[in-house]
């Protein structure tokens, strides 16, 4: 069950966040109402250092923790029209923190100012950036929530195409991964949804993807072919709109051969870990994500000492 405050954050979002994100939300309403993370709740031990080239942010751990040796890059949600490294901070900071890998936050370009192919093209610059540091790919995990998570599939299957190493593994918090709204629980959990709309949803998609058809996998990844995939870790809530979205990418992947762990949650907020430190749930989820990345890359080192 939600803790109490999963239940009253549910609560305060469907009467506050959810009434601008409807059929006739406005860019630069949400643009607005949407603030950074707040600086009282950001972890001390984390510093934070702004990138131009590409344009994103460092998130610094100062003390090493289980995964120091890694490096996270993190693709933020907001439908693609919305949010910045700087909504999402109290996430990625307690990444940081958890971890002990420095993680890289992308600023990608928006839509509608920027539909496709913007956010894939710097989200493929701050992957070359990082190579160019002379990082091992296996080392880099990627990572996003909603929007972010399409994106960080689309990212995967973009590296395949142009036959690129593919990272360590990556991680998903209630990922929007099909804009052709092909998922039956858009329907369905319509009257459970605490924070997204069905119109508003489509809305954000027309205007992310221009004249792309939907199902384009690079626009909509449950369509894509998982074969040659990392390990993939997803969260759902099982009451949130995009919850078959996170399992039908799992699904697909699992039959592609793709080492996959899928968590449901009962009843939580789409991509409930940006309510950190404030839902319990969103401690506990980012908790495991550091784990999550801990046990797979010693597996993956496993087997390559027994090859």
């Amino acid at each position: 069950m939600p803790s109490l405050q999963a239940k009253l954050l549910n609560q305060g979002t469907r009467f506050t966040l959810q009434q601008f994100l409807g059929e006739n939300a406005n860019v630069n309403t949400l643009r607005k109402i949407v603030p950074p993370s707040p600086g009282l709740i950001l972890p001390s031990d984390v510093t934070i250092e702004r990138t131009t080239a590409p344009a994103g942010e460092w998130l610094s751990p100062k003390k090493e923790g289980p995964a120091a040796d890694k490096t996270i890059l993190y693709l933020h949600g907001g439908g693609y029209v919305f949010c910045t490294p700087k909504t999402h901070r109290a996430l990625t900071t307690r990444l940081a923190k958890q971890t002990g890998a420095k993680v890289f936050s992308v600023d990608y370009r928006l839509a509608p100012e920027h539909p496709y192919p913007a956010a894939l093209e710097d989200a493929l610059a701050a992957w070359d950036y990082l190579m160019g540091k002379g990082i091992d790919p296996k080392s880099v995990y990627v990572g996003g929530d909603s929007a972010g998570g399409g994106l960080t599939l689309a990212l995967i299957i973009a590296l395949k195409e142009r036959g690129s190493a593919v990272p360590g593994g990556a991680f998903l918090y209630s990922p929007w991964a099909d804009l052709s709204h092909g998922s039956e629980s858009v329907v369905e959990n319509e009257p459970t949804e605490r924070m997204l709309t069905p119109a508003g949803a489509r809305k954000a998609a027309d205007m992310y993807r221009g004249s792309v058809d939907a199902t384009d996998p690079k626009i909509s990844p449950v369509f894509a072919d998982f074969a040659g995939f990392p390990p993939l870790l997803v969260f759902v809530s099982t009451t949130e709109m995009l919850r078959d979205d996170g399992r039908r990418v799992a699904s697909r992947a699992k039959e592609a051969g793709v080492p996959v762990e899928l968590v449901s949650k009962e009843g939580l907020v789409h991509a409930w870990p940006l309510l950190a430190p404030l839902y319990p749930e969103a401690n506990t989820t980012i908790g495991h994500t550091a784990r999550w990345i801990v046990l797979t890359s010693e597996a993956s080192r496993g087997t390559a000492t027994a090859a």
